[in-house]
């Protein structure tokens, strides 16, 4: 970044130089006649709209200058063509990598070859995520970026982003946490995927640069119409020395060649960009060795305010039983919210006049045993990947669960529920379809439209692993004709594919009309990109699924697509 010192009106392109929050402070000559009252004194600088043109080059003061080269425009959409190439490219063959690793890793394996297996998943992430922030980068730098308005509840925003990091951080015995501010609005109307993205970026390098501890993930109402979302994690923090220099492309807090975390350094210039884009700021407080914490502040407009406190809790008290205090902060400011009196416990015995008990899990239930032959109703905390343990918990006299990271309104119905007079006793859960370990998806017929062999095999056997029956097709046409044939219950529809690729063949499925507008389409794809989900859904498709294939993101797609209510989310 520099300072020059020039005059506007010496350059010979547009040029136009804008505060660092986006306002144009002067125009020159050129830029003016081109551009008329897009670059008046005050207005947000022309390149919010449309990045294509625009070389940008930021000051030490946060100031921009911007210069309006239209001979840059192709070479950027050439550039951002050549990236998205390579990725799908590179991509292709690594999901196949990554996937058959996961389909192997739920065999019997010695502790060696496990280890060896972690080592290959471990590389194929990484790789993963080196080609997805490339690709961000890239579509970003070009202009590629358009924003959408559309109404959504940013508290379950914030739940999806910590149910995709959970299982990461459970694999390094972290653990990840949502408090949400009773103020917050029901509904707003917004970028929902622009916003997820960034918290999806924050919260992944919160989880990468924490080895003990846990991650926090904050939503707070700060004023009318204003969100503000926070990632506060106990990792290795960030020097004083380098703090404003994160958010630049290609630095990190520690770029020594011995440093012990890799990537490309362009996770927070990506926040940085969409952050802007959506006319929020972002903003750092850290301190090497004691933790950081990332928030961005982003207006929406408000669609549904917060609902007024019911107080459901009031005069019941309840014990909580967690080594984490993270976990204990987050259920304390819930549970206080609605009128509970919260007590941390050690033994069975300080919790004896508690009206319930919060359980979080032990690997176990027998060392959980003490705790659940108490007087008190037991509600215990299981993690995702620990499913297992929920008929044990059940069986030693759980009245209920809940799966983390916990979902506020589930946790307060759950509670309600054990502490209240006449409780139904059976170990039901809580609005909490994620806890639910019955294998809905036997008997289901599914039509896979997928041209990779290698990902067509790994599909179909997790497929098959959830009791559905499954008819692999290798191009759109085929699958075209294959639901013309016979109905089924769901497609998984590659996006990519030879003779007519999935865009194609949604849109004529759907053009068919009468049950087939109905049959639920799930595109699978190794496009990462916000952009790519809305392609799909513009095509018709209900939903999207990203290689490499999630055993329990498959699982949950297709609980979500087999349940009556069927509504499309479009998960990650």
């Amino acid at each position: 970044m520099t300072n020059m010192t020039f005059a506007l009106s010496d350059l010979p392109d547009c040029a136009i130089l804008a505060s660092k929050n986006g306002r144009v402070l002067e125009a020159n000559d050129l830029a003016s006649q081109r551009f008329g009252e897009q670059v008046a004194l005050g207005a947000f600088a022309p390149w919010y709209e449309a990045r294509f043109g625009w070389m940008i080059q930021e000051r030490e003061d946060g100031s921009q200058l911007g210069l309006f080269r239209p001979d840059a425009d192709e070479t950027a959409r050439g550039k951002t063509m050549l990236f998205a190439t390579l990725s799908h490219e590179i991509r292709t063959p690594l999901n196949g990598i990554l996937g058959m690793a996961g389909l192997l890793g739920m065999s019997e394996l010695s502790s060696a070859q496990r280890s060896w297996l972690g080592a290959v998943t471990d590389s194929g992430q990484h790789l993963l995520a080196l080609l997805n922030d490339i690709l961000d980068y890239a579509k970003l730098e070009s202009g590629k970026i358009e924003l959408e308005t559309m109404v959504f509840n940013p508290a379950k925003t914030l739940q999806s982003v910590a149910e995709l990091c959970s299982p990461r951080a459970h694999e390094k015995a972290l653990e990840i946490v949502l408090v949400v501010d009773p103020n917050v609005p029901v509904e707003v109307a917004g970028d929902d995927g622009r916003l997820r993205q960034i918290i999806l970026n924050l919260a992944s390098n919160a989880v990468k640069f924490t080895q003990d501890g846990g991650v926090l993930l904050r939503l707070e109402a700060t004023g009318v119409n204003r969100l503000r979302f926070s990632v506060e994690d106990s990792g290795i923090g960030i020097p004083a020395d380098k703090m404003e220099r994160v958010f630049e492309e290609f630095q990190q807090a520690d770029s020594s060649h011995s440093r012990r975390f890799g990537g490309t350094g362009l996770g927070l210039a990506i926040v940085k960009k969409l952050t802007t884009a959506l006319g929020g700021t972002v903003s750092l407080k850290s301190r090497e060795g004691g933790g950081s914490v990332f928030w961005i502040d982003i207006p929406f407009e408000t669609v549904t305010p917060a609902p007024a406190r019911s107080q459901r809790l009031t005069g019941k008290t309840i014990a909580i039983q967690s080594q984490s205090t993270l976990l204990v902060e987050a259920l304390t400011l819930a549970l206080e919210d609605e009128g509970a009196r919260v007590k941390q416990v050690t033994t069975p015995r300080q919790a004896k006049e508690a009206s319930v008990i919060l359980l979080d899990h032990h690997t176990d239930t027998v060392h959980a045993a003490p705790w659940l032959k108490c007087a008190s109703p037991v509600v215990a905390l299981i993690p995702q990947e620990r499913r297992d343990l929920i008929d044990d918990y059940r069986a030693k006299g759980a009245i209920g669960y809940l799966i983390k990271p916990l979902r506020t309104a589930s946790l307060i119905e759950r509670v309600a529920l054990a502490a209240g007079e006449g409780v139904d006793t059976r170990p039901v859960v809580a609005n909490d379809e994620r806890a639910d370990t019955t294998p809905i998806a036997i008997g289901l017929r599914v039509l896979l439209a997928e041209d990779n062999p290698i990902n067509a095999l790994l599909a179909k056997s997790l497929l098959v692993r959830n009791g559905c029956h499954v008819v692999a097709v290798g191009n759109g046409a085929e699958a075209f004709a294959a639901l013309q044939v016979a109905p089924y219950d769901l497609v998984l529809m590659d996006v990519h594919m030879p003779v007519m690729d999935g865009f194609e063949a949604t849109r004529a499925i759907r053009a068919l009309g009468g049950r087939f507008l109905e049959t639920p389409i799930i595109a699978l794809t190794a496009a990462a990109m916000e952009e790519d989900r809305r392609a799909c859904k513009n095509a018709g498709m209900n939903d999207f699924i990203t290689k490499p294939l999630d055993p329990a993101m498959l699982s949950s797609v297709l609980e979500r697509w087999t349940n009556a209510t069927r509504q499309a989310t479009f998960a990650a």
